[in-house]
């Protein structure tokens, strides 16, 4: 088996991993094999933090939470949030800023 999420951020000694998603949450809430997906991600690539991000303008708030520890991973602390990237400003056009903003929020 191949793991491969579509970002990884290494800053210094923290791993995030960054799983987009082409469709909307229902109700604002991760499906279950999304975080599936992202808790196997966090414990193979050693993350401290995984975020889903959705397409959208954050018409739900977003969450973030701790995993509980896994028996014989008990010394990982891996967090995971959910999160919209809202690529399109008001007007139509592409949000050009939006990396920016993305990575300034992760500081």
């Amino acid at each position: 088996m191949y793991l491969q999420p579509d970002i990884i951020i290494r800053k210094g000694n923290q791993t995030i991993i960054v799983d987009t998603k082409w469709k909307i949450p229902n109700q604002g809430i991760p499906g279950e094999q999304d975080i599936r997906q992202v808790f196997a991600y966090g414990l193979y690539f050693l993350a401290q933090k995984v975020i889903l991000l959705y397409p959208g303008n954050g018409t739900h708030a977003p969450i973030e939470a701790p995993f509980e520890h896994v028996p014989g991973h008990s010394s990982i602390d891996l967090s995971c949030s959910m999160d919209y990237a809202n690529l399109v400003t008001g007007t139509g056009r592409l949000n050009k800023e939006f990396t920016k903003q993305f990575l300034t929020q992760l500081s």
